[in-house]
């Protein structure tokens, strides 16, 4: 039996951190390979870079983007998702050690907005309540205090599972017994197209594996959930923290209740659930006039529903 041998490498003197800082590497969800010339044209267009930018492929509609400019790949990630061909492109920043074979691109950035909140319920505390549903909050869209009326919808950045149905929305709980279940709708900026069969972005509804053709006619899913870029005001942009944990792990947020929206999907057996039945949730959220809520359930909805109802992290019972 042959032995196996162990090197040591060199590394690019002085070349691997300038290189990291200049690059980023990202996947086109597409069924067909892109050539790096047909991938370039169209970001060129979108990107419209202060200075020019090289694309190189690397294999299964992946991508190697060096920009001579550090401002411009700065910005293009944070101005995403971004699509070519009306599919996704997710990007990743490039690191040291990195092994492209190993790379997640499940995972893409995504502005949020949150529509049919009641005036008293728009504040920062339950735009972040909202924003760690989705599992992992990176930022939030408006001032510590008070109550947030720049626009008429809360706005949060978060980011998706791309191998996931989207949430739609949830079902408000109504401070009176005798008022409705309000329902609150999500839409995703910049969206690319997505199956509105499973609610699963990167294929459309004829290639979809998830959900049988009959069922997937009523999801609920369309062009609803997809809306453009929000118009830009001076408004602060609140980075949300995150740290490790003792496993090395990130965690999503601090105080963030146990994993997250994956986590409690999870708990209560949604994950898997048809789209109809699943990505539907009742929470209670908080006045902007409680100062330290507690940690409590969520009642029992007004209607019954075969839909399971979920925790709420850091909002009391109302």
């Amino acid at each position: 039996m042959a032995e196996i041998e162990i090197l040591d490498l060199e590394e690019g003197s002085g070349e691997t951190g300038e290189i990291s800082n200049r690059c980023l590497v990202g996947k086109v969800l597409h069924s067909k390979s892109l050539s790096a010339t047909v991938i370039t044209n169209i970001l060129a267009a979108a990107w419209k870079t202060r200075a020019p930018f090289n694309a190189v492929c690397w294999n299964n509609n992946i991508f190697l983007f060096q920009f001579e400019d550090i401002e411009d790949k700065a910005t293009i990630l944070l101005d995403g998702p971004w699509s070519v061909m009306n599919s996704l492109l997710i990007l990743k920043p490039l690191v040291e050690g990195l092994v492209v074979s190993s790379m997640d691109f499940s995972k893409c950035p995504i502005w949020v907005q949150i529509h049919g909140l009641p005036v008293e319920k728009m504040n920062r505390s339950n735009a972040i309540t909202i924003g760690r549903r989705f599992g992992k909050l990176l930022a939030v869209e408006g001032s510590a205090g008070g109550l947030l009326l720049y626009r008429s919808f809360l706005r949060v950045r978060v980011e998706i599972d791309v191998n996931k149905a989207l949430p739609k929305g949830f079902w408000l709980r109504r401070k009176k017994e005798s008022d409705e279940d309000l329902w609150i709708s999500y839409r995703y900026e910049k969206l690319p197209d997505f199956c509105y069969a499973c609610g699963r972005v990167g294929h459309d509804n004829r290639g979809c594996k998830f959900v049988p053709r009959n069922e997937g006619m009523n999801s609920g899913y369309g062009p609803d959930l997809r809306t453009g870029r929000a118009k830009k005001l001076e408004i602060l942009i609140e980075e949300m923290p995150h740290f490790e944990d003792a496993a090395g792990g990130v965690d999503s947020n601090e105080g963030g209740g146990g994993g997250g929206c994956d986590a409690l999907l999870h708990s209560v057996g949604l994950d898997d659930a048809r789209v109809n039945e699943a990505v539907v949730e009742r929470v209670s959220l908080a006045n902007p006039e409680i100062k330290n809520p507690t940690t409590g359930a969520v009642r029992t909805p007004h209607r019954t529903s075969p839909i399971g109802v979920l925790p709420v992290p850091g909002v009391g019972e109302s």
